[in-house]
Parts: structure tokens; C-alpha cells; sequence
């Protein structure tokens, strides 16, 4: 299926001109990095009439020119309107779409308005043009380490010296007070923009990065500039070690997992080296413990072919899911039984959990088992839990009949890996299938096919909420779920290229023009974006630091942070934007916490806060898109 924006397309003769001097417009609205030879391309021209990009009224001219850098005009076509003309309410803007699929060549291109004289930003057109963008973004994980140095070596311009040593010391935060025993639960990541650490959020993350390698083994190399670089294992897996070792640590000597790792205050200091207070981990969970057995089961096997140069450590990941799981089998109910850790009040998320969500969790924890191990005991426990609802409330993909990847995406995640396990219950996987199969075609190929989108990645609109930007990857995941469970092997192609579209959201072509990764232009990655996020709100890269806070810092924040989006739900009105605007473009760069004129927090937090389950659900859905790369360790296949 070619795309829905190719109907109409006019292609004139292709003629040479002379080098470009066009201004640069925002308005002509590309994903910046570029696009894969024999991958779908789309440009937007939009006309901003609602928004805080409204004062940049743009009306092109009927026809759009791909032309090199050099000034060749290598292609021309006619602009096709969205919805002839009428304005997008999601995004505030008339669009018209320009498709120029037909260049293949390699090489840097621009889009071009020959009526008003303004092209886009440049973008690459090359097979591999978003290897170096994973390698960046995977890269954020290294920043986040906790209990490590960021050296120069490794760091660049963002380092800083040991951070929270003191957790070595650390005692158990229960009842609002603290309490012996000590434990040493350092290392892992830093969950976001603050320095707590959870297990339950790691249910995302992990499974996310582990597929992503999965997905594509062949894009993921030994060369991210990271400390393991060159030990012969994918650096994308030298990170995922570094939070799995941290996450082994949590673990009781019962089986059972702590929850989660957090401080009293949220005051985090002149970046993570110099955040002095304590450090406190709350009791075990069993939501934790299946995250803990979910996560060491998968992780088991990724790392299985690597046994050669991490002896031991497959083997070690496998009795550590399984002895938790003992832990589950003797621990039937959720514990606590109210859902929550009883640490009191601390400075971090609580880490709760309901009755539905920890049943959710020991079926997808199953799920990992029986694809791990193979025993028979774990396939019965899927096939006897995986439509249980407790209390009939909470959302469920085989239940309701569609696939939401906002809810319930612990049973859909068991769903995907079950059905991808030999020997499972082709019944069971069946009915999930059908599901699947069923939210593809009314949510991605009739939304596609009618042009739903004017940005071409459409989610629902009550989804442009916290953390948007992870919503729309996880809404690109679920075509790659059904391309995995072969949901239906005639549109493969079409959910290949849909799933991309989302991508491009990512990398530039949305309602702001704006790259939701930070620093991705010269001052940081160099990997050629124009326009990149540049403030976000995170304790090292904080309000007011010279040499890290937005683009008029020394060197603005590390490069390759996701941003959390668009927040529709953002309620502060005098903070306008990202208050009162359209869905779309309910997004603001800034880092101020407190107000002294209203005397209240401004909540950035809300907007443009990065966390590490954003990051990697981005990278789940962008390593499908690699090249195979020129330094790849290890066992390699093909990716989607």
C-alpha cells in the first residue's frame, strides 16, 4: 500500500538551480534527521491559525521542489490540502502534504516553496540515518547511571564526579521512619528527572530495550562511547546490565523485591555529584517481584548468547526469576494488601499498584518464564489467568475487544510474548490475535487510509497527556506486535510504514517543528537538527545552571533526552503555553519550578520531563528502523 497522500501527486520534470539561498522556515515541517531510501516520505507545509506558532501564518504555493543542498531540483510536485483546506483541531493547523517518495538516491536534501522562497530544514536521505540517533539516545541511559562518575571520557561536556555513595549505607524507609537493616542497593538509573529509582517502573523499560535488541541485533553495536565499549557485547546490553545488576540487588534472600529506592526531598543539588542526602529503599512487593521475574526471565535469554563474555551471568538472571516466582506461588494475594510499600511520605512517585495491575503482572511474568524455560506449570498459569479481571473493572484487550497501549499493557505484553513462545495454547494466542488484528485495521489502517491525522500518527486525543511523546511510540509499538504475532501477513508492509510515520513525529514533523529530543544540533549530538529541545526540567541540567540550562547555557542539557510531550491536561493558566492551546502543541521548554508571583509550583515537570520508560519506548520502536551496523557483536538477524 502506498500512502494515502500520494493520491493526486503530479511529478514535473526534474531540472537543475542555482545553489539555494532560500530562508529557512519552520512551516515546511520535515523529520530532521531525514528518511530511509525506500521508506515512505511525507512533508508538511502548515498553516499555524491556532497556537502559539500562530503568528507565523504560512500559505505556500501550490507546488513543493525537493532540491539537494547543492541546488539540483531533483523532483516536483503539486501540495495535496488535508480535509481540502479545513484546520486540524488536534493541532491548530491547515496542512497541506507534499510526498516525495519517489527520491531514493542518497544524499541532503531540502523541501522548497518556490511561491514564497522558503525551504525546510535539511534533512539526510541514507539507509542508516538514524543509527547514530539511537546511538544517542541510548546514550541518555549512561547519563542517568546512579552511583557512578560521568567522566569526560565518556561524557563529554556532561560529567560529573561519583553521585550517591552513601547508598551503601542505606537503610529501610517503613512506616514514615527509617529503620535497620542497612543494604547496598547502589547503582541502576536514575528514573527521571529527580534521582529516585523503582523497580515496578522498570516493567516498560526493561522489556522495551531487551525487544528493541531483539528486534533488530544487527543495528546494535559496541561502540556507544560508553565504558564497556568494545568488550564485545552490544552496548545497548552493557547498559541494560548496568540497571539489571542494580535490580538483583533488590532482591531478598525470600525471592521478594524491594520497590523502589527514594529520598525525603526533591531539593537534588548542583547535579547528581553533589546531592548529599540519603538515600532509603522501602519494603518488598509482589508487584515488584513480578516485575523483577518478568524482567530477569526475558533478560536470561538476550543474554544467553553472550555467556562466552559475561560467564555466569544468563544462568544468574534465570534463578533470580526463578526464585522469585517461588516467592509469588507461596505469596498469592498482592502484598501489601492496600497496594501500596508503607514507606510514608517520601520525595518520589509511590510505586502503587492495584489488585488488577498485580495480577496482570504474574501472567506477563509467566509469560517470560515459560518462553525462558519452557515448563509446563507456566504455560497453565497464562492459560488459566489470561482473561482474569479482578472485580471485573479495569481495562482488558480480549475483553473489550481492542488493544489500548495505555492500559492493561501487562496482559497485552504477556499476550505478545506467550504468542511468540514454542508450544504455547494456539487458542489462547488466537483470541489476542484477532484483538490485535482488529485495533490495526480501525485504528491504524482506516485512520491512515482516511488522512485522520494531518501529521499522519494519530492517537487518540484524550493521549496527548503526560508524557505524549512515550504514548505515541507505544501506539507505533503495536503494529510491530503484529507483525511479531503474524496478525496478518498481507498488511506487514503496511504496518511497517505506518508504525514509521510516528518516528518521524518524534524527529521534527509535528504541529512545533521541533525535534523532542534535546541538543540534537550542532552544539550537541551534530547529528543535524535545526530545531531540537534544548530546556527540560531535570535536577542535573537545572533552572539556572550556566553551563546546562537551555540554549543560552555553555552547553545546554546531554543530548538525546525524549521530552515528555504535549500535555492537553497541563491546568496552570498562567503559564501560557503550553496552558489553553491545542492538544498538539501543548508543550513548553522551560525548567522553573517555583513561582514567587503566584507563590506556586509551575509544574515543567508535566510537560518536558524526561524518564527513562519514555526513553526506551521510543528506542523500542526506532531500532526497528536501523541499518545493520559496522561494529555488531554477537548473533545478528534481520529487523523489521
Amino acid at each position: 500500500m502506498r500512502i494515502a497522500y500520494l493520491a493526486g501527486l503530479g511529478l514535473l520534470a526534474l531540472s537543475v538551480t542555482p545553489a539555494l539561498a532560500a530562508k529557512e522556515t519552520p512551516q515546511i515541517i520535515v523529520d530532521q534527521f531525514g528518511y530511509r531510501p525506500d521508506a515512505d516520505k511525507m512533508a508538511v507545509f502548515a498553516d499555524p491559525v491556532k497556537g502559539q506558532n500562530s503568528a507565523n501564518r504560512y500559505t505556500p504555493g501550490e507546488t513543493f521542489e525537493v532540491r539537494s543542498v547543492q541546488g539540483k531540483t531533483v523532483l516536483s510536485g503539486k501540495l495535496q490540502p488535508w480535509r481540502d483546506g479545513r484546520m486540524e483541531e488536534i493541532s491548530g493547523d491547515r496542512v497541506w502534504r507534499a510526498d516525495f517518495s519517489a527520491v531514493k538516491a542518497p544524499g541532503r536534501y531540502v523541501l522548497y516553496d518556490p511561491k514564497n522562497d522558503v525551504q525546510s530544514a535539511p534533512f539526510d536521505i541514507r539507509a542508516d540515518v538514524y543509527n547514530d540517533v539511537l546511538k544517542v539516545s541510548m546514550r541518555t541511559f549512561y547519563y542517568q547511571r546512579c552511583g557512578a562518575a560521568i567522566d569526560p571520557k565518556c561524557g563529554g561536556n556532561w560529567n560529573h564526579p561519583p553521585c550517591h555513595l552513601v547508598e551503601k549505607d542505606t537503610q529501610m524507609r517503613q512506616g514514615g521512619k527509617s529503620v535497620d537493616p542497612r543494604r547496598d542497593v547502589s547503582g541502576g538509573w536514575h528514573d527521571a528527572g529527580d534521582h529516585n529509582k523503582y523497580v515496578p517502573f522498570l516493567n516498560n523499560t526493561l522489556w522495551d530495550l531487551l525487544s528493541a535488541y531483539e528486534l533488530n541485533p544487527a543495528a546494535c553495536s559496541d561502540d556507544y562511547g560508553i565504558p564497556e565499549s568494545g568488550n564485545g557485547v552490544p552496548d545497548l546490553l552493557d547498559e541494560v546490565k548496568w540497571e539489571l545488576d542494580w535490580m538483583l540487588k533488590m532482591q531478598l534472600d525470600d525471592g521478594s523485591v524491594l520497590n523502589r529506592v527514594t529520598t525525603l526531598s526533591y531539593d537534588t543539588g548542583d547535579g547528581p555529584g553533589n546531592d548529599k542526602q540519603t538515600y532509603l529503599y522501602t519494603p518488598p512487593t509482589t508487584w515488584a517481584t513480578s516485575v523483577l521475574v518478568a524482567s530477569t526471565a526475558h533478560a536470561a535469554r538476550v543474554f544467553k548468547p553472550f555467556d562466552g563474555k559475561l560467564r555466569g551471568y544468563s544462568p544468574k538472571l534465570r534463578e533470580a526469576a526463578l526464585k522469585g516466582w517461588a516467592f509469588l506461588e507461596k505469596t498469592p494475594d498482592m502484598t501489601p494488601a492496600d497496594g501500596k510499600d508503607g514507606a510514608g511520605q517520601t520525595a518520589s512517585a509511590p510505586g502503587d499498584c492495584s489488585a488488577l495491575n498485580d495480577g496482570y503482572l504474574r501472567t506477563y511474568a509467566a509469560a517470560e518464564l515459560f518462553k525462558t524455560t519452557g515448563e509446563a506449570k507456566f504455560r497453565q498459569y497464562v492459560d488459566a489467568h489470561y482473561k482474569t479481571r479482578v472485580g471485573n473493572a479495569g481495562a482488558h484487550p480480549i475483553l473489550d475487544g481492542w488493544v489500548d497501549p495505555l492500559n492493561a499493557t501487562e496482559i497485552s505484553r504477556a499476550m505478545v510474548v506467550y504468542g511468540s513462545a514454542e508450544g504455547h495454547t494456539q487458542a489462547v494466542v488466537d483470541e489476542f490475535r484477532k484483538v490485535l488484528r482488529d485495533t490495526l485495521q480501525s485504528n491504524f489502517l482506516a485512520k491512515h487510509e482516511k488522512a485522520d491525522d494531518a501529521y499522519d500518527a494519530w492517537m487518540l486525543e484524550g493521549h496527548y497527556c503526560w508524557g505524549s511523546n512515550s504514548v505515541k511510540c507505544r501506539w507505533a509499538a503495536l503494529p510491530i506486535f503484529g507483525i511479531l504475532l503474524k496478525v496478518d501477513p498481507s498488511k506487514e508492509a503496511d504496518y511497517r510504514a505506518i508504525a514509521e510515520q510516528y518516528v518521524h513525529y518524534i524527529h521534527g514533523r509535528n504541529p512545533l517543528s521541533l525535534v523532542y529530543l534535546t541538543n540534537m544540533g550542532e552544539r550537541g549530538a551534530k547529528l543535524g537538527a535545526s530545531r531540537s529541545v534544548m530546556e527540560l526540567f531535570h535536577g542535573w541540567f537545572h533552572d539556572g545552571s550556566p553551563l546546562y540550562d537551555g540554549p543560552k547555557s555553555q552547553f545546554g542539557p546531554a543530548p538525546g533526552f525524549l521530552a515528555g510531550g504535549p500535555n492537553r491536561s497541563y491546568g496552570i493558566q498562567w503559564v501560557a503555553p503550553p496552558y489553553g492551546e491545542p492538544p498538539a502543541k501543548a508543550f513548553k521548554e522551560w525548567n522553573t519550578g517555583w513561582n514567587k508571583e503566584h507563590n506556586a509550583n509551575e509544574d515543567p515537570w508535566a510537560i518536558n520531563e524526561p524518564a527513562i520508560y519514555y526513553q526506551a519506548a521510543y528506542n523500542l520502536v526506532l531500532a526497528g528502523y536501523c541499518a545493520p551496523a559496522k561494529a555488531k557483536p554477537g548473533p545478528t538477524k534481520a529487523g523489521l
